[in-house]
């Protein structure tokens, strides 16, 4: 496949993967997406947690974001009220029944409807989605309308894949109408090219010594912008900028994935990218090496399938009902990709918004297939001490 080709074909069934816009990756320096949804739809939610973290759209679920310990009900308020730059609102058949009796998401829907009664009429802030052809609460949100008065998103059917992503869109062109516009101009923005700093590798560890001067960054950084600042700026890219992204992505993995093979693959691409800073080579073979470690989740899936190729094994998986529909229809993607990119002449297309994305995916995916594989474990180990 050409670079061309994959540049064309970011839209379709790679989308997903790589981002659904090639080259263009929403940076947000403050406030998420807030997902307000029942316990029995989070296998939905997961496929558009995952369309969204694959534009660079932060979210935020309880799943993630509450620790023990912590008021729920304060920290979802915080959530809500203070940093949701977007609410988005989930029901299905299934949800409406359970929020008949109790349901947690009443509570939010209530908190949601009073910000936007605060809130413009003309900006969008809330919006439903159905996940199947159920009724949305017709919950009154002033001036004379309800809920069922705004335009939903359906995530279900036969359009399902392009209804995500206009959703995707609508969201990111929320966000970038809430950043604050750049200062100068924001076309050209040059990286800076430190002089007496440390270089620090994603796991901070020193890569040069004190007062030494570390090498020079790739000159093909000087055009690439390292996207909005907390301060509303445009920040110029930098290694730091490349090591964060790396550590957000290693946060997604599961405590006891360190030690197991999948895992220091997906240490060495994150090693991979960040050093990208100084030879931007570096970015393809971190996409590659991380795309191997999904391969190697789902041979830890399959131990017995040596020699079965890996998109054979990502149907097993489907067949089985291991990995959704959505989720199965990713991963064959990234082992779409992990085949384009293994030739020099596709690698050219390969952007920063198109790796970062390929990355923080392939790390959910592989959390998803070792959880996979760590329940079909617990599993086993269950019916044989029942056998004995």
């Amino acid at each position: 496949m050409s670079g061309g080709a994959v540049r064309d074909r970011c839209g379709g069934r790679l989308g997903p993967f790589v981002g659904w816009c090639p080259g263009k990756l929403t940076v947000v320096s403050d406030g998420h997406v807030f997902i307000s949804y029942a316990r029995n739809d989070a296998d939905e939610v997961d496929e558009l947690d995952l369309a969204l973290a694959a534009a660079g759209i932060p979210v935020w679920r309880d799943t993630s974001e509450l620790w023990p310990g912590d008021n729920w009900r304060l920290k979802i308020k915080q959530a809500i009220a203070e940093d949701a730059l977007v609410v988005i609102a989930c029901f299905s058949e299934r949800s409406l029944n359970l929020a008949r009796t109790v349901s947690y998401q009443n509570e939010e829907l209530v908190l949601a409807i009073e910000q936007l009664r605060l809130r413009r009429p003309d900006v969008p802030w809330l919006i439903p989605v159905r996940f199947d052809d159920c009724k949305v609460p017709d919950l009154e949100i002033g001036g004379g309308n309800t809920l069922r008065s705004l335009q939903w998103a359906d995530l279900f059917g036969e359009e399902i894949a392009k209804e995500t992503a206009r959703l995707v869109e609508t969201v990111r062109r929320i966000l970038d109408q809430r950043q604050p516009a750049p200062t100068g101009n924001s076309a050209q923005v040059t990286a800076k090219r430190p002089t007496n700093v440390r270089a620090v590798s994603p796991d901070g560890a020193g890569m040069t010594s004190p007062g030494a001067t570390p090498p020079e960054p790739d000159a093909r950084w000087d055009n690439i912008s390292g996207g909005i600042g907390a301060d509303g700026r445009m920040r110029p890219m930098s290694f730091e900028i490349l090591a964060g992204l790396a550590s957000e992505w290693a946060a997604l993995l599961p405590d006891r994935m360190i030690n197991d093979g999948p895992a220091k693959l997906l240490a060495m691409s994150r090693s991979q990218f960040t050093y990208s800073w100084f030879n931007y080579e570096f970015m393809v073979t971190a996409c590659l090496t991380g795309l191997q470690a999904l391969e190697a989740a789902f041979r830890v899936l399959y131990p017995e399938a040596e020699r079965t190729p890996f998109r054979a094994l990502i149907r097993r998986a489907r067949t089985e009902a291991i990995l959704s529909d959505a989720i199965a229809e990713l991963a064959d993607a990234g082992a779409e990709l992990h085949d384009s990119f293994s030739h020099p002449r596709t690698q050219t297309a390969l952007t920063l918004g198109m790796s970062a994305p390929m990355l923080a995916n392939t790390h959910r995916l592989v959390a998803l297939v070792m959880n996979a594989a760590s329940a079909r474990d617990a599993t086993w180990r269950a019916q044989s001490a029942k056998e004995t």
